[in-house]
């Protein structure tokens, strides 16, 4: 996750959100009229990066690996630069895959004001787009094994989650009862999580 490129640096992450978005409009054959908005702060949005700072070439986020351990790569890779806050908030969407994008130009405007809170909002969201994708395959593979016990199952689900997990804690307060209401219950915690990090 370092090389740095020769071309020219920053500013450019709102440029790159706009190419991204025609790339889509266009190959949808669809016409807007309308400039995508910036999660960004008014004050994020106008910040300007130092003249001397060189864009680097970032591992994209693929969607599927640990949120956590890639904010440590990407703060490792913009170490000499760390104390710069704005910075950092504005290069981070341009280590982003077409999944990722998607989500964060969806944002409310003006959401995004500092780091901490940007990187919080990020790893929670893929925290949550990971259980998702887990809840999903283990709901498979409980289908593909047909004789497996529905309340074994959902104690199995349960007990592979983090203790500090909020759902966790939920289902062991109170456990589904097959697995129908076990994907229900996590969709339903799902959709509640994304609501409450889209209104802070």
């Amino acid at each position: 996750m370092l090389k740095s490129f020769d071309s020219q640096a920053l500013g450019r992450t709102n440029e790159v959100l706009r190419d991204y978005l025609q790339r889509k409009r266009n190959n949808a054959n669809v016409t807007f009229t309308v400039q995508p908005r910036s999660p960004f702060s008014v004050e994020l949005d106008e910040f300007k990066a130092p003249k001397r700072f060189n864009m680097l070439k970032f591992q994209i986020y693929d969607s599927k690996s640990d949120p956590n351990f890639y904010v440590g790569l990407y703060l490792n890779a913009m170490s000499m630069w760390s104390g710069n806050e704005q910075l950092l908030c504005k290069v981070f969407p341009s280590t982003f895959g077409e999944i990722t994008s998607d989500w964060f130009l969806k944002l409310l405007k003006g959401l995004i004001k500092r780091w901490e809170g940007w990187a919080e909002m990020f790893v929670a969201r893929l925290m949550m787009q990971s259980l998702r994708a887990y809840a999903k395959r283990f709901y498979e593979l409980y289908n593909w094994i047909s004789t497996c016990n529905q309340e074994l199952a959902v104690v199995s689900f349960k007990n592979d989650l983090e203790d500090d997990c909020l759902l966790q804690q939920s289902l062991a307060k109170t456990l589904p009862k097959s697995m129908e209401d076990l994907m229900a219950r996590i969709e339903k915690y799902a959709c509640e999580e994304d609501d409450k990090k889209s209104k802070k």
